[in-house]
């Protein structure tokens, strides 16, 4: 009895009979079939016996006939509900015995293909039945068929790694290591000969399907890495031997007694390491070569990801190495860093990866000399910073005069004359005026000259940044002190901040010509001027604030109205301290600060006694004679601060001939109004 009677045996129903039938009983009939083509398949997964009837015809019969009955469906508009349903139901059950049933005959097929030697097929067929397994819903025998599936890829699994250990054979023999690759494996499974020879394509091919390929060429590449490339990198010296074969090629290097200028601890020089990469470029190229040509015999074309992934585990592998011992090596010092040809023996072996389509682009060696540049760079930085917090750490009360008005004096003494002293006074305001600026001060602007001063083009940017931060640190230490220093010392604060304004425009201008253009444009201290500006006003702000406090403070009664209607005694008394409290600081200003500001300072402190003894002699309406001539004997300490306004132009003088009064309603706003209460009095005398 052939396969179509027993068809029809176990259907019992020809086709032509099939066509006849109404719609409910072609779907019977189906429904029938159905549950009978999946207990054949159920049967077939279940029987682990070789020569089972393959259960694919009969599936294929039942399809046939369902095709038939959705097309007799779909032409007629008279079909109900429930039939389209139970169309529905059969369809579904009919997909899920077919893949079944496919799933089941690729397991069974792939023992057969790997007695075969048909590896690529067999790791196709476990790739497409895992595929359709995934698409089945989660039931017994879906489970039956997951243990097949288990059983089917393991052993197509070792059977690949044993093929894999056969064709690509490492060996170490003393100090000779031997790679041996065979394009062509004619092997034996359970005893029989392979029907079919296994190619090198062939095994790549299958082991990607499997997912082996990126392991075992991991394992590949740390092999050739650590037998190969490091122990020609230590000495290219070494005898390399390529030797191919019809049907085989094989790579070795032989670790023999190295001389004495043929490794690594010989380089002593820049010339002398870049001969070494070069003989290291030469070696590693034949080496790669042999990866590319048989390694990924005829199929590097067709696997290039795989090759560019073994490239990158390759270069990851040896980098490490080669950067820490050639880098150096080449580029000693950040001068020889700035030449941009000190580098190229590694970046032409780091091409020839790239050539060689190990590498995707050239990254790793100027990486290697930005970090190097990096390195040296954050080591500078960190130098000067010490240099800069050494300063700012000394002692910061120790000052001197600096400015025209000093200079000119230096130079009088020296025979320069007055001539001299009148064309500095000219160009005053061009320069910074004289003043007393702390020892601290004047050696962080010269610190700050002196690392301009020292720009090259590979760390232009980090002087910069040295003396931008080194001025930052300055900004950020004295606010913490400003609370409690005293008169002078916050004078001389104020006086070392404008220091700071007066030489940060001007500061990059003899050097800036030198500088690439990307920097002359974007390096600056302009921007610095402001934040100096308002800490110079904070520092002066606090001490007068302070010292207007203890003037008003001093006034004692002239705080109160009408003060003067009884005894002066004590109005005379309290006067005189706040004048004497005024012409003391007016003293410190006018040792220490640049004139104009001496004199703005004197204004403001002398406001505040004008205001309140003109406030209080505008209380007295009528004075009599008497009256008006103690009045303005009691306010005579008062006027006598008019000598806090002369200005001397030469700072060592205490001749007041010598010294011109400077316009007093200038800078103090109480002066006309003090004037116009004394020529009231005058008036009644």
């Amino acid at each position: 009895m052939n396969r179509s009677q027993r068809r029809l045996r176990r259907t019992g129903i020809t086709d032509a009979d099939f066509e006849k039938q109404s719609i409910d009983e072609q779907l019977a009939t189906l429904e029938a079939q159905t549950e009978v083509a999946q207990a054949t398949t159920i049967g077939a997964i279940n029987n682990h016996r070789r020569g089972i009837i393959d259960p694919l015809d009969e599936i294929a019969t039942v399809n046939a006939r369902y095709e038939t009955t959705s097309t007799r469906i779909a032409q007629q508009s008279t079909t109900s509900s429930q039939q389209i349903s139970r169309l529905d139901h059969i369809g579904r059950l009919l997909r899920t015995i077919v893949r079944m049933a496919k799933t089941n005959a690729n397991l069974r097929d792939i023992a057969e293909q790997l007695l075969h030697g048909d590896i690529a097929v067999a790791s196709s067929a476990i790739s497409e039945a895992n595929e359709m397994l995934l698409e089945l819903e989660d039931d017994i025998y879906v489970r039956a068929l997951h243990k097949q599936f288990v059983w089917a890829r393991a052993a197509a699994r070792a059977e690949v790694e044993r093929i894999f250990g056969e064709m690509i054979e490492i060996q170490q023999k003393g100090s000779l290591s031997e790679m041996t690759v065979t394009f062509v494996a004619m092997g034996r499974y359970d005893g029989e000969p392979f029907e079919n020879a296994v190619t090198l394509g062939d095994l790549v091919f299958a082991m990607r399907e499997l997912d082996l390929v990126y392991s075992h060429m991991d394992q590949l590449a740390d092999s050739i890495a650590d037998q190969w490339l490091l122990p020609l990198l230590q000495s290219p010296a070494l005898p390399l031997n390529i030797s191919q074969m019809r049907h085989a090629a094989s790579l070795s290097v032989g670790a023999f007694k190295r001389a004495a200028n043929d490794s690594l601890v010989a380089l002593t020089t820049s010339e002398k390491a870049a001969e070494h990469c070069s003989l290291v470029q030469e070696q590693w190229s034949k080496v790669l070569g042999f990866v590319h040509d048989y390694v990924f015999y005829e199929c590097a074309d067709d696997y290039a990801d795989l090759l560019l992934h073994m490239g990158r585990r390759l270069w990851k592998r040896v980098w490490p190495t080669l950067n820490q011992t050639m880098v150096s090596r080449l580029a000693p010092d950040v001068a020889a860093l700035s030449d941009a040809q000190c580098l190229t023996p590694l970046a032409e072996i780091e091409h020839a990866w790239v050539s060689a389509g190990l590498l995707p682009a050239v990254t790793c060696v100027p990486q290697a000399a930005r970090e190097l540049l990096q390195t040296h760079v954050a080591a500078r930085r960190c130098d000067l910073l010490s240099a800069a917090s050494e300063i700012l750490a000394s002692e910061d009360s120790s000052c001197s005069l600096v400015g025209p008005l000093c200079d000119a004096f230096e130079g009088k003494k020296k025979g320069k004359g007055a001539k001299g002293t009148a064309g500095m006074m000219d160009t005053e305001t061009m320069v910074f005026p004289r003043c007393s600026v702390s020892t601290q001060a004047q050696m962080l602007v010269d610190f700050a000259h002196e690392t301009i001063s020292l720009t090259s083009s590979p760390s232009d940017l980090l002087h910069v940044h040295a003396v931008r931060d080194a001025f930052a640190l300055y900004r950020c230490l004295i606010p913490q002190r400003l609370s409690v220093l005293d008169t002078k010392q916050a004078f001389i604060v104020h006086n070392d901040c404008m220091y700071f304004c007066h030489h940060l425009p001007t500061l990059a201008f003899r050097v800036r010509p030198h500088w690439p253009e990307e920097l002359q444009a974007t390096s600056t201290f302009v921007d610095l001027l402001a934040s100096f500006r308002v800490l110079a006003k904070e520092a002066l702000s606090l001490v007068l604030d302070h010292v207007r406090k203890v003037v008003i403070r001093e006034m004692g009664v002239w705080n109160q109205q009408n003060c003067l209607q009884d005894g002066l005694e004590e109005a005379e008394r309290n006067l005189q301290i706040a004048c004497a409290q005024v012409a003391q600081t007016a003293h410190i200003a006018d040792a220490h600060l640049p004139s104009q500001t001496h004199l703005g300072v004197v204004g403001l402190l002398l406001d505040v006694v004008a205001a309140l003894v003109t406030r209080r002699l505008q209380e007295v309406s009528v004075a009599g004679d008497s009256r008006a001539r103690a009045l303005l004997r009691l306010i005579a300490p008062l006027l006598d601060l008019d000598r806090l306004f002369l200005c001397a132009s030469d700072p060592e003088s205490t001749n007041t001939a010598k010294r011109k009064r400077a316009p007093i309603a200038k800078y103090s706003s109480e002066w006309n109004n003090l004037q116009a209460q004394i020529t009231r009095l005058s008036s009644s005398m």
